[in-house]
């Protein structure tokens, strides 16, 4: 008999409204859940590298290649586990957290099964 985990991804961390948006994956990216995500030129969705121009946060991972585009969901709004939120090494966190509250996009601690994740 198989036996199931369920691991819950505790990246949505509140109860104020969720939006997501679909969106196109540039080539040569590998995003994770959580990550913060920008546009390029061409409008395709690819990591961040500055605490500017924020689009958004990665809800459905994707790895894309050198040659095809991918498709992906993101989140544009809503709060989310700030431990749960991934931004460039060396990134600053608080700038970061400034430019995501600019879209609407709220980080917090997130509390259950009576943790909290500071």
């Amino acid at each position: 008999m198989t036996k199931y985990v369920y691991e819950p991804e505790n990246l949505i961390a509140g109860s104020a409204e969720i939006v997501t948006e679909p969106v196109t994956v540039a080539i040569s990216q590998n995003l994770a859940l959580g990550q913060v995500v920008t546009k390029n030129e061409d409008g395709d969705v690819v990591a961040a590298t500055v605490a500017t121009d924020i689009y958004g946060i990665i809800a459905d991972p994707v790895i894309t290649n050198g040659t095809t585009k991918g498709v992906s969901v993101i989140y544009i709004a809503g709060e989310f586990n700030k431990r749960k939120i991934s931004i460039p090494e060396g990134g600053n966190k608080a700038e970061y957290s400034n430019a995501l509250r600019k879209i609407g996009i709220y980080l917090k601690n997130a509390e259950g099964n009576g943790v909290t994740y500071a």
